[in-house]
């Protein structure tokens, strides 16, 4: 970017080294010509560059000369000491590094909590937690989720705490379904249920 400063043109030589930036960005800086070959469009590059440059600088992997001279580092870096650690794992269904920020809101849009986890666990015993720890006026007796926010055990306490939790399950027809007793039977819904509790297991 050093070395084009001066150009005032919306294109660039296709000479300059983009192995910094995503596939992504990559796709939207590199444009084929219509004659063959590729350029640079300088006005995204631009915005490129700015943008990593602002990530490295979050993440400390890169600094600016003199900066010290607003702020010292090394007092930043002993607040650390009271932060707990951060967790970042890859996450398979959305294909990149990072965390889960999991919040329990409410129907008028006001967010009850907040809960930052890992991305292998099972989202359901975050629905218990956020509800045990719900200390606003707003005390929610129905509890919407998706397929993450759902087990045995968390339909259980759900029921016990008197919430009606209504999570989306996919694969259902996969799942097994227990009837409370051998002899109860559901007018419209009976095909589903192939098992019965045991009870005294239980």
């Amino acid at each position: 970017m050093k070395e084009h400063r001066n150009l005032r043109g919306d294109w660039v030589p296709d000479e300059v080294d983009l192995s910094f930036a995503s596939e992504a960005w990559q796709r939207i800086i590199r444009v084929k010509k219509r004659v063959g070959g590729y350029e640079i469009a300088r006005r995204h590059l631009e915005v490129c560059v700015f943008s990593s440059l602002a990530t490295e600088m979050k993440t400390g992997d890169v600094c600016i000369q003199g900066s010290d001279d607003f702020a010292d580092y090394r007092e930043q870096l002993l607040s650390w000491e009271e932060c707990r650690p951060l967790l970042a794992e890859y996450h398979i269904r959305y294909g990149g590094y990072g965390g889960i920020a999991y919040h329990h809101v409410s129907d008028n849009y006001i967010a009850l909590f907040s809960h930052f986890i890992p991305c292998g666990v099972w989202e359901a015993v975050y629905i218990i937690e956020g509800l045990l720890k719900n200390e606003s006026d707003i005390q929610p007796d129905t509890m919407h989720a998706d397929t993450q926010g759902q087990s045995t055990p968390v339909f259980a306490l759900a029921y016990l705490l008197g919430i009606k939790l209504m999570p989306r399950i996919r694969n259902l027809k996969k799942l097994k379904f227990f009837r409370p007793f051998e002899d109860v039977r559901f007018r419209h819904i009976d095909g589903l249920f192939s098992e019965t509790i045991d009870w005294k297991l239980i």
